[in-house]
C-alpha cells in the first residue's frame, strides 16, 4: 500500500512540477532570494485542536516586539510550496498597510521553498486532505480557533483571512468563524489535479469543502452582507476557472471574481505557467496585473477592516 502511495505522489509530482505550480515554485524557491526580516524572529506557539504550530506575525512598525491590539488583523495563508520567503514579503506588504499579520506555519519550514518535499509529506498528514472533492481538511479547525484568538487579541474586531494555493478555499471554510469578516481566496488548488491524466467536470469545480461548510459560508455571506474576494491567472491549469464558475453560481454577487486576463499575459510579459498571484509571480512593476490585484485586496479590506462600525 505504500509503495502504491509513493508512486501515486511521483506521479503527482511530476504533472504539478511540470505545470505552473511546481515551475514557479523551483524557478523562485530559494530562501534567500527575498529578506524576510522583523518576522522571522516574532512568533509564538498556539496550541488547539490536540496539536500547535508556530505563528509568525508582523505589524505595521517593524521593529514592534509586541503585536498592536489596535491595528486591524489578518490571518495569511501559506501555499503548497511552504511559508517560503513570497509570502512573508506579502506579509510585509500587508503590514506596511496597517495591519498586523499572522502567517502560522502549518509544514515545512519558515523562509524555505520545498515544493516536492512538502507534497510527498502531505500524503501522510492526517491535517489536509489533498485529493477530497467535497471534504474540508481538518487543519481548518485549527485555523478557526486561532482566528478567534486573533480576534480577542485585537479588542473583538472582525479580521481578514487569505488563502493561497493550498489553502485558498480554507477562506471561504473559516466563514465558520465569526471573526472572520474578510475572506481572500488566491488561486485555489484543492483538490489537487494531477495534470496529464482526464480531469472530471466535478473534480474541476470542486473546491476540497465539506456542503456544510459551504452551506454556512452561503448563508454567512447572505445573513451578515459578507463578500469574498478571489484571484487568478486565466491560464492556470493547477486552478482551473470551473472553480470560480461554481463559486459564482452558489455565491452570486457575495463573490467577487478578479482573475487576470489572457490579454495582460502578452502585454505584461506574463509567464505562460504562472500560478501565484500575490507571492511567487507577484511583479511590483506599476500597473502590473499583480500589483492591481493587490492594491484591489488592500481596499477590500480596508474597506471591511478599517471602518470604525466594524471595529469592535
Amino acid at each position: 500500500m505504500k509503495l502504491f502511495v509513493l508512486a501515486f505522489a511521483a506521479a503527482c509530482l511530476a504533472g504539478c512540477a511540470s505545470g505552473p505550480h511546481g515551475a514557479c515554485c523551483l524557478a523562485k524557491g530559494s530562501a534567500a532570494a527575498l529578506d524576510i526580516g522583523p518576522i522571522s524572529t516574532n512568533h509564538f506557539d498556539f496550541a488547539a485542536e490536540g496539536r500547535s504550530y508556530p505563528v509568525y506575525w508582523r505589524g505595521a512598525d517593524p521593529a514592534a516586539r509586541q503585536a498592536n491590539p489596535d491595528e486591524p488583523a489578518i490571518l495569511l495563508m501559506q501555499e503548497l510550496p511552504g511559508l517560503t520567503p513570497a509570502c512573508f514579503e506579502l506579509a510585509t506588504r500587508l503590514a506596511t498597510n496597517g495591519y498586523t499579520v499572522y502567517a502560522p506555519l502549518l509544514f515545512g519550514r519558515p523562509g524555505k521553498s520545498a515544493f516536492f518535499r512538502n507534497c510527498v509529506s502531505l500524503l501522510f498528514n492526517s491535517q489536509w486532505h489533498l485529493f477530497a472533492k467535497d471534504d474540508t481538511s481538518p487543519v481548518a479547525g485549527w485555523l478557526g480557533a486561532l482566528c478567534q484568538k486573533i480576534s480577542q487579541d485585537h479588542g473583538g474586531r472582525g479580521i481578514g483571512v487569505v488563502g493561497n494555493c493550498l489553502s485558498g478555499s480554507l477562506a471561504v471554510a473559516l466563514l465558520r468563524e465569526k471573526a472572520v469578516i474578510a475572506p481572500v481566496m488566491s488561486q485555489p488548488a484543492l483538490p489537487l489535479l494531477i495534470l496529464y491524466l482526464p480531469v472530471s467536470a466535478a473534480r474541476k469545480k470542486a473546491l476540497g469543502l465539506a456542503p456544510a461548510d459551504l452551506a454556512r459560508a452561503e448563508e454567512r455571506c447572505a445573513q451578515d452582507h459578507i463578500q469574498i474576494l478571489a484571484f487568478r491567472f486565466e491560464n492556470d491549469k493547477i486552478s482551473p476557472p470551473d472553480k470560480f464558475a461554481e463559486m459564482t453560481r452558489d455565491f452570486g454577487t457575495n463573490f467577487i471574481p478578479r482573475p487576470i486576463s489572457q490579454e495582460d499575459y502578452a502585454a505584461w510579459d506574463i509567464p505562460s505557467d504562472a500560478h501565484a498571484v500575490l507571492t511567487e509571480n507577484y511583479d511590483d512593476r506599476p500597473g502590473h496585473p499583480t500589483t492591481v490585484r493587490f492594491q484591489e485586496m488592500i481596499d477590500f479590506l480596508n474597506a471591511r477592516l478599517k471602518r470604525t462600525s466594524d471595529a469592535r
